[in-house]
């Protein structure tokens, strides 16, 4: 695997700098064919992932407008708050893709003339790699701006402009092919098939495995995404593949929780792996640290210990916040749970969570499923490749998925009626609490 970060001091968590993501972006992948070799006829295609809902505006020569707005900015939450009063379906705050649209109107208006368009950062690559300005479907589909049925735009807000909008296609459609200043700056011969891909946690359910109706993905990181692969159906956001929907449910700090945890104990990750993931921690702990989205969805929400005692010590800490983490993922699976397809007895488990055999258990004892850590838990690069794929004719979802997509290692439940306890005081906390919430979040 091939990473790379932005130089030192060139971002913020919620801003990103365009130009700085090209440069890094196209050193990463000059790197990456000098490396191995790659001859011109050995790469069939380019497909590409990336975070949403985060927003970025260029101009009619494709020159970037603002900076990079990720998906962790808040700004917005005035706007959020009108389209949660004037929109029954609309539960999302600032965060939300439509808010910072709204946001964008309302404060920079001249950014919606003619020729301008606004695109998420992988959009934005995509457009550097062919010229073409497009959004796969399924991330319009998680818009109020977008009418499935119809295959248009239909923004909900008066007077805000359509053309500001990309043409829509799917994820596996090319789009495209490499040509131009920035392919030659990637080291990328022109001509290379170029196709739309998706937003992260959808490719990252692909490449986990979730093509059929009723499969289930753990996607840990910074935070975690609860999958459920369904069949496309009416009122449900579209998978990034044909014939299938998809329902998420997201947690916004579940491993920033343990990166924090451990930070505050002075301890690396290696740390998690002494700790006994079948016997219970008698402590609560409430993952929102940063505010929540699922199961509650409430910036005003904070992380939370209860019962500490003079006993508590760091071992109980530590595993109190791995466990409520995985109360907040069983609490999504039974979200996830609703619906006609059937429901797998196992859990995919990618991202860097996944690399902790101790929180495996632990998610498998808490939720009562079989957790499947899969062979690349970075799944999204992965999804990305089988989107390429299955446009470029090489297979179904399904076949690709079987030859690409392999189980590493299984990780069986042990039913401990000390977790159902837990669980039943820990669903009661949040509600409890959130008087309380909204009076800390007051005097903030």
């Amino acid at each position: 695997m091939y990473k790379a970060d932005y130089p030192a001091g060139s971002n913020t968590i919620c801003e990103h700098d365009p130009v700085v993501l090209e440069g890094v972006l196209a050193d990463l992948i000059s790197r990456i064919i000098r490396d191995n070799s790659i001859a011109e006829h050995d790469l069939k295609g380019i497909s590409i992932c990336g975070h949403g809902p985060s927003v970025v505006f260029i101009d009619a020569e494709g020159n970037p407008l603002s900076k990079i707005i990720t998906w962790q900015d808040k700004r917005a939450e005035q706007e959020a708050g009108y389209l949660r009063e004037n929109y029954r379906d609309f539960s999302r705050d600032g965060t939300s893709y439509e808010a910072k649209i709204l946001w964008f109107f309302r404060n920079w208006p001249d950014l919606f003339k003619s020729g301008n368009t606004v695109l998420y950062p992988k959009d934005y690559i995509l457009f550097k790699l062919t010229g073409n300005r497009i959004i796969d479907r399924s991330a319009a589909s998680t818009t109020l701006f977008y009418n499935v049925d119809s295959n248009t735009w239909v923004p909900d807000q008066p007077d805000l402009p359509i053309d500001i909008l990309p043409e829509v296609v799917n994820s596996w459609e090319q789009i495209g092919e490499t040509g131009g200043a920035f392919s030659r700056g990637c080291n990328l011969s022109s001509g290379i098939p170029v196709f739309a891909g998706g937003i992260d946690a959808y490719c990252e359910a692909v490449g986990a495995g979730a093509v059929e109706p009723g499969y289930l993905v753990d996607g840990t990181g910074t935070s975690t995404c609860i999958s459920r692969c369904c069949s496309e159906r009416a009122g449900l956001d579209l998978h990034v593949i044909p014939a299938r929907s998809l329902k998420i449910e997201m947690m916004s700090a579940s491993g920033l929780s343990v990166d924090w945890i451990l930070a505050l104990f002075s301890e690396s990750l290696d740390f998690l792996e002494t700790l006994d993931p079948d016997t219970p921690a008698k402590l609560l702990f409430l993952p929102y640290l940063v505010g929540e989205r699922s199961p509650h969805w409430d910036e005003k929400a904070r992380g939370a210990f209860i019962g500490l005692t003079v006993n508590t010590d760091r071992n109980e800490a530590v595993k109190a916040v791995l466990q409520g983490v995985a109360f907040g993922i069983k609490e999504n699976l039974l979200r996830l749970g609703q619906g006609s397809d059937r429901e797998d007895e196992s859990v995919r488990a990618v991202g860097g969570g996944a690399n902790s055999r101790v929180w495996l258990k632990l998610k498998a004892n808490v939720t009562g499923k079989i957790y499947k850590k899969m062979k690349v838990i970075d799944s999204a690069a992965l999804g990305a490749l089988i989107l390429a794929a299955l446009g470029n004719r090489e297979g179904e979802p399904a076949e690709l998925v079987n030859t690409w997509v392999k189980v590493e290692e299984c990780y069986y439940p042990d039913k401990k009626p000390a977790y159902e306890t837990l669980f039943k005081i820990y669903s009661r906390s949040y509600p409890d609490l959130k008087e309380i919430f909204d009076g800390l979040y007051a005097i903030n």
